[in-house]
């Protein structure tokens, strides 16, 4: 059994199949304020994507999807170094940081199997030297990389009592150096990077398409299901863009949907049947119940609208009422008393009232006769304001 206790390089061999991957459908893991800082002079940041299916067997060691998991997990404290001049770690120094490993995702297809990408950031400058040959030899496809890793592992015995060194943890140590073409243990895609077109979508499509060449209506149904699915757990399709593509965005539930729902569902357990009669019927019953209460009010200030005595129209009321549209609580009291000053409303008040009237409400008209008669004129009696 190799001993594992030493560091160890997991070099990439190129797939048969080479495939373009779009470093931008992989997300960005480190500090944004660390990637800033490589980036301040870089106006145009250029990344390379490379693309690992696991499990892996590597020099004879299993490379499972949790020591994936734990290598990108470093990313969300800093980014990965690598060299472009190879792997020198044995020489006892710390290589120089040419490039970085700055994001990573994975995509699940089914019980420990699936892929993981890899998204490297290429400066214009590496440490002591320019990076400009060394991008163009990663924009032709010259490049591949090397991850480089303390691991942890676990020997287990299959039926034929073989041993086998699963890898399931990165411990320490990480790196990702480029190496010479074509030298490694482990299958890699790689990408050119071509910014007019998402390339992700583009491989998702071409392997949608190659699956859907042959099969029943149910089959393909349910690949095309598969691949929308890893899309959307990637963050690489919305259920929006699929509805919308289907024209039935306007069918789908969103957050304020779900909010209305419960309000309406809470109305129901109040007792609210259909919530838009019933609230209808409970506002008529509520303004006029407040009307009622204004007229009340009105009343009880400045008479009712038909002069008990001469059934005629109190020209008071209606003016008082008038002049209260739409006012109740304090802003009807505050209106009353407006009116206790109004020189129309004492006018009306004046050619209404009489001194043993209960009808006198403002107070306004005095009889200013000694013999306590009403002074009159042609048979019409006269009172002063």
């Amino acid at each position: 059994m190799p001993d594992l206790r030493q560091v160890v390089l997991l070099n990439y061999k190129q797939s048969v199949v080479k495939q373009k991957i779009d470093p931008e459908s992989i997300p960005t893991l480190v500090p944004e304020s660390t990637l800033k800082e490589f980036q301040k002079d870089d106006p145009e940041p250029y990344y390379k994507a490379q693309k690992i299916e696991f499990p892996i067997v590597a020099n004879g060691l299993n490379y499972q999807e949790s020591f994936f998991q734990s290598f990108i997990s470093k990313l969300n404290e800093r980014p990965i170094p690598g060299s472009k001049s190879g792997h020198n770690i044995f020489d006892g120094e710390r290589p120089p940081t040419d490039f970085l490993l700055v994001g990573a995702k994975i995509e699940n297809k089914s019980k420990g199997k699936g892929f993981v990408y890899f998204k490297n950031y290429i400066p214009k400058t590496g440490a002591t030297t320019p990076n400009e040959t060394f991008i163009k030899e990663n924009k032709v496809g010259m490049v591949h990389f090397s991850l480089v890793t303390y691991p942890k592992y676990e020997v287990i015995e299959d039926k034929e009592g073989n041993e086998i060194v699963n890898i399931i943890e990165s411990l320490y140590g990480e790196r990702n150096d480029a190496v010479e073409y074509n030298l490694g243990a482990m299958k890699q895609e790689t990408n050119k990077k071509r910014n007019e077109e998402n390339l992700l979508l583009q491989f998702e499509g071409e392997k949608l398409n190659n699956k859907l060449g042959g099969g029943n209506l149910e089959t393909n149904k349910q690949e095309v299901l598969k691949v929308l699915c890893t899309m959307k757990a990637n963050a690489d399709i919305t259920l929006g863009e699929v509805a919308e593509a289907m024209e039935l965005q306007n069918q789908l539930i969103t957050d304020e949907h779900i909010k209305a729902l419960k309000i309406v569902n809470s109305l129901k357990e109040l007792g609210f049947k259909d919530p838009m009669k019933d609230y209808e019927k409970l506002k008529n019953k509520i303004e006029a119940d407040r009307e009622s209460v204004r007229n009340a009010r009105l009343d009880k200030e400045f008479g009712t609208k038909e002069d008990s005595q001469t059934k005629k129209e109190n020209l008071l009321r209606t003016y008082a009422g008038g002049k209260t549209v739409n006012s109740y609580g304090e802003d009807l009291e505050k209106a009353i008393n407006d009116l206790k000053e109004d020189p129309i409303a004492k006018r009306f008040a004046a050619e209404l009232a009489d001194v043993n009237s209960e009808l006198n409400k403002l107070g306004v008209v005095e009889n200013t006769n000694t013999d306590n008669k009403p002074e009159t004129k042609n048979g019409i009696r006269l009172v002063k304001v």
